[in-house]
């Protein structure tokens, strides 16, 4: 059909006025990097994440080194029923990270599996229907806590203030 959604997707994100540079026409393989999530995936009494051992990041080569821009970074909660050994090709062959590669975007694949007792939890869902508290959908939900941690990691900013998980700081 010639349409491509992610395309216009990331044009309505990133865009800002200026159309994005078409994607890059080769995927990069060594800026596809697999990163531990035990960090994130939370504790006995936060254990509803769910985070799989773990995720992807993709850094374009123009992020990186000592010359490196400032990037923007995409989160991609990519969908259920989703066994890495799937998730990892998907990760390559979908034009999200070419797109990412000629547009200076960090893209973040963090990557769920089966767990808790609902059904799209077993399905290695994230939490759409509050499944692992009334709060899964803000600042407290124990998945937004989990991807607001890695987005801190990843860019060097600390989001909250003294422990109040509500309150966003800065984020550049």
């Amino acid at each position: 059909c010639h349409y491509d959604g992610l395309g216009d997707m990331l044009q309505h994100f990133y865009g800002q006025g200026a159309p994005l540079s078409p994607p890059s026409a080769e995927f990069v393989t060594e800026s596809l990097h697999f990163f531990d999530q035990a960090p994130f995936n939370g504790d006995a009494r936060t254990g509803l994440v769910g985070l799989g051992q773990a995720g992807l990041l993709y850094v374009p080569r123009s992020c990186t080194g000592p010359a490196a821009k400032r990037c923007a970074l995409h989160v991609s909660l990519h969908g259920c029923h989703n066994p890495f050994v799937m998730e990892f090709p998907e990760a390559r062959l979908l034009s999200l990270n070419r797109w990412a590669e000629s547009n200076d975007i960090v893209v973040l694949w963090p990557h769920l599996v089966s767990h808790g007792t609902q059904s799209p939890e077993r399905g290695a869902c994230w939490d759409a229907y509050a499944e692992t508290s009334r709060d899964y959908d803000t600042q407290r939900g124990v998945q937004m806590r989990a991807i607001r941690q890695m987005i801190e990691r990843i860019s060097g900013v600390v989001m909250t203030r003294s422990g109040l998980e509500d309150e966003i700081v800065r984020f550049v």
